[in-house]
């Protein structure tokens, strides 16, 4: 990876956090999801150019809102911290997630980001339905991402692949910090699925 596209993640990840700063409240902690643990490439192939799209989220997932369901007493109702936030949209923090994650697994010739300038032969798509933490009791709970991943040719838009992926992570304890830990978790584990199952529909491993 070029320094030049390390120094636009960084800036990316830096404006976010800063926009959030600027439009939260000063009382209310911020929350984020940690970069992708550095680990070797899982291939080599060297399928060509793939550029991950924006992600894409409902509007009640569209701000920085930290959102909870007390599942014993009230299941629909979604319920944000008055004290915690995201420190910046889930589908914002995901994308950038899932970028790292996929230029770090080694599948791809290169992978651009969707304002960088480029050729791309496939699009990822990430469509986001759930990011909240699910409380099944008052002292027990966990982390809940679900989305659905389509993999089009970027000549046509024809979708290649699609496919909707849920992940659970356990709390290890009740409130905004522990579900934090446990969204991270989840979403480690999210960004790792999606990114094995795009290499599988690679051109280079037709």
């Amino acid at each position: 990876m070029s320094w030049r596209v390390l120094a636009s993640s960084a800036l990316a990840a830096v404006g976010l956090a800063l926009a959030a700063c600027a439009s939260a409240p000063a009382w209310q902690q911020p929350y984020a999801l940690t970069a992708v643990p550095h680990s070797q490439p899982t291939g080599q192939h060297q399928a060509g150019v793939l550029r991950l799209e924006a992600v894409t989220a409902p509007s009640w997932l569209a701000g920085e809102e930290y959102l909870y369901r007390l599942q014993y007493a009230d299941p629909q109702a979604l319920r944000p911290y008055n004290d915690a936030r995201w420190a910046a949209a889930p589908g914002q923090m995901l994308t950038l997630l899932l970028s790292q994650r996929l230029r770090q697994q080694g599948t791809w010739r290169a992978v651009l980001g969707p304002a960088q300038a480029g050729h791309p032969e496939l699009l990822l798509q990430l469509g986001l339905q759930d990011f909240s933490v699910h409380y099944v009791s008052a002292t027990a709970g966990e982390a809940q991402i679900s989305c659905t991943a389509t993999l089009l040719a970027a000549q046509g838009y024809r979708v290649l692949a699609q496919k909707s992926f849920a992940v659970q992570a356990p709390l290890p304890r009740v409130g905004p910090a522990g579900g934090a830990m446990a969204m991270n978790r989840a979403a480690q584990d999210l960004v790792t699925q999606i990114g094995a199952w795009a290499a599988q529909h690679s051109p280079a491993a037709d």
